[in-house]
């Protein structure tokens, strides 16, 4: 990558490494600002110029997510490419436990807020969210089978995503982030909480933004999530119903987590084994859909 014609103009001052994208991103400096410039594949073209829209519609709404600065297709590297504002800061899954509950609770809060703010932006298209799942939780669980994996408890997991599959007749469609969680989210050096990462965005039901919460989130810290909760539904929470679509969709994620895994080793696939067991604990096996975790009572203020 040439430090010269960079699109947007300015000059690279270094690449960046960090995430699981196969972007790939370059920290930019023009006129005093930062940038980070992402290159995607350039069949992807279309879906960064919509990624590019989407997040100019949520800038006005939100001023916890990075402004975009531009988008277009560079013709000397044969890549498309992204522009956004640098948020200077550290991801918060890195500092969680530097912070007391209401601290972790007070960003889960801005959390649910900024996740309100995203979903309020109106999608170009709607989609059948119910057709949608399932045809891919068909195609998911043809792959699994043919895989010839066993798991303990992956009857149960299907059992309870083929029980409730219908819950999922007439849900919404919106725009969503793709991959809600703390390791994207970046507390700036004044405390503020941003939202980052947009590249794993979708068109798709507003509670699949909440299954990592379930997952990653739950894991780090019980206050944020309780707070992320709170920000989004407002004091009193979700409702069982709510609670019901956030497990179907996690259980998703849970089913055939596995094939994901194994193609990066042992440490993943001990990842997935300690969120199989977490979440399965935190839900009684099924026998609930309100996780153990969740008190209706605690933290019980709004905190601005």
């Amino acid at each position: 990558m040439s430090t010269t014609n960079v699109p947007g103009g300015g000059f690279i001052l270094g690449q960046i490494t960090e995430g699981w994208s196969s972007d790939e991103k370059f920290l930019v400096e023009h006129q005093g600002e930062k940038h980070v410039l992402r290159y995607s594949n350039p069949s992807l073209g279309l879906r960064k110029t919509e990624e590019f829209r989407y997040l100019q519609n949520l800038n006005i709404r939100s001023d916890r997510i990075p402004k975009v600065i531009g988008s277009g297709f560079d013709e000397a590297v044969n890549k498309a490419w992204i522009r956004y504002q640098y948020i200077e800061g550290t991801p918060l899954e890195q500092i969680m436990d530097r912070f007391d509950s209401i601290n972790q609770y007070r960003f889960g809060m801005e959390a649910g807020k900024v996740l309100k703010a995203i979903h309020s932006v109106e999608p170009t298209q709607s989609i059948d969210i119910f057709t949608k799942m399932t045809i891919k939780y068909r195609k998911k669980k043809n792959m699994y089978e043919e895989s010839g994996l066993k798991e303990d408890f992956h009857e149960e997991i299907i059992a309870f995503l083929e029980n409730n599959q219908s819950f999922l007749a007439l849900r919404p469609s919106t725009f969503c982030h793709g991959d809600f969680h703390p390791g994207n989210m970046v507390i700036d050096p004044s405390g503020r909480l941003f939202v980052i990462d947009f590249n794993r965005w979708d068109i798709a039901d507003p509670y699949e933004d909440f299954s990592r919460m379930i997952s990653f989130g739950r894991r780090l810290s019980i206050p944020f999530c309780i707070g992320q909760l709170r920000g989004y539904f407002g004091v009193n929470g979700p409702s069982e119903h709510d609670f019901r679509l956030f497990l179907w969709y996690v259980s998703m994620d849970l089913a055939f987590g596995l094939l994901w895994a194994r193609d990066f080793g042992s440490s993943e696939i001990e990842v997935h084994e300690q969120l199989k067991k977490q979440i399965l604990g935190d839900f009684n096996h099924y026998r609930q859909v309100i996780p153990t975790w969740w008190k209706e009572n605690e933290y019980d203020f709004e905190i601005r």
